[in-house]
């Protein structure tokens, strides 16, 4: 690889004396936001590790019940914790208008 300086400890010394003005930690701060991420998350697309990974999780997940049947979700105790938390949030209230 090629670096704009001559050697690692002169990048160092160079990285340590930049003076970091509160506009640029502002700028920087509004682009790390979570809104800014969530927002980059939603429109970009995925590139080729990020799909590969997602086909390969997939492939995992049916392959783990190959040659039997899948497990009904009312056993599942994560759901049944999810459904009585928002039972008890009140979600399933009918809304007044």
């Amino acid at each position: 690889m090629i670096y704009p300086w001559p050697d690692p400890d002169y990048f160092n010394s160079q990285f340590l004396a930049m003076d970091v003005h509160e506009d640029l930690e502002d700028i920087a701060e509004e682009n790390l936001s979570e809104k800014a991420m969530t927002q980059l998350r939603q429109n970009l697309p995925s590139d080729g590790p990020e799909n590969t990974s997602y086909y390969l999780r997939q492939q995992a997940k049916n392959y783990y019940y190959v040659g039997q049947i899948r497990t009904p979700q009312i056993l599942n105790a994560f759901a049944w914790k999810e459904f009585i938390q928002a039972w008890k949030r009140g979600d399933f209230k009918k809304k007044k208008k």
